[in-house]
């Protein structure tokens, strides 16, 4: 399992919170698919995702951040080089490259 620096739209990653003291939760909060944005409890043992997703990445031609929306609603941003998801209440998320799972 690779954790490349960076963010690019055809990999899937998994989204850990990032600590006050710096550490990351040790369980994944969302998962990133194909621009979707799921909560990781969307994700069954089989590896396949359900449901619809939170939201969606909102591609730009420019290094500004990402945005992920839900329709009109802002969700958060992802910082390109760092690959820091930051939510809309303030929450950090580091993204982790993975196997994509099965949509």
């Amino acid at each position: 399992m690779a954790t490349d620096i960076g963010y690019y739209p055809d990999h899937c990653y998994k989204l850990r919170r990032l600590q006050d003291d710096g550490g990351l939760d040790p369980f994944p909060a969302f998962y990133l698919v194909d621009r979707n944005l799921y909560p990781v409890q969307q994700l069954m043992p089989n590896g396949r995702l359900y449901g619809e997703p939170l939201g969606r990445v909102e591609l730009n031609n420019s290094l500004a951040p990402f945005r992920i929306l839900a329709g009109a609603d802002e969700l958060g941003q992802i910082e390109l080089a760092s690959a820091i998801y930051t939510a809309a209440d303030g929450q950090r998320y580091q993204l982790q490259r993975i196997p994509c799972p099965d949509a």
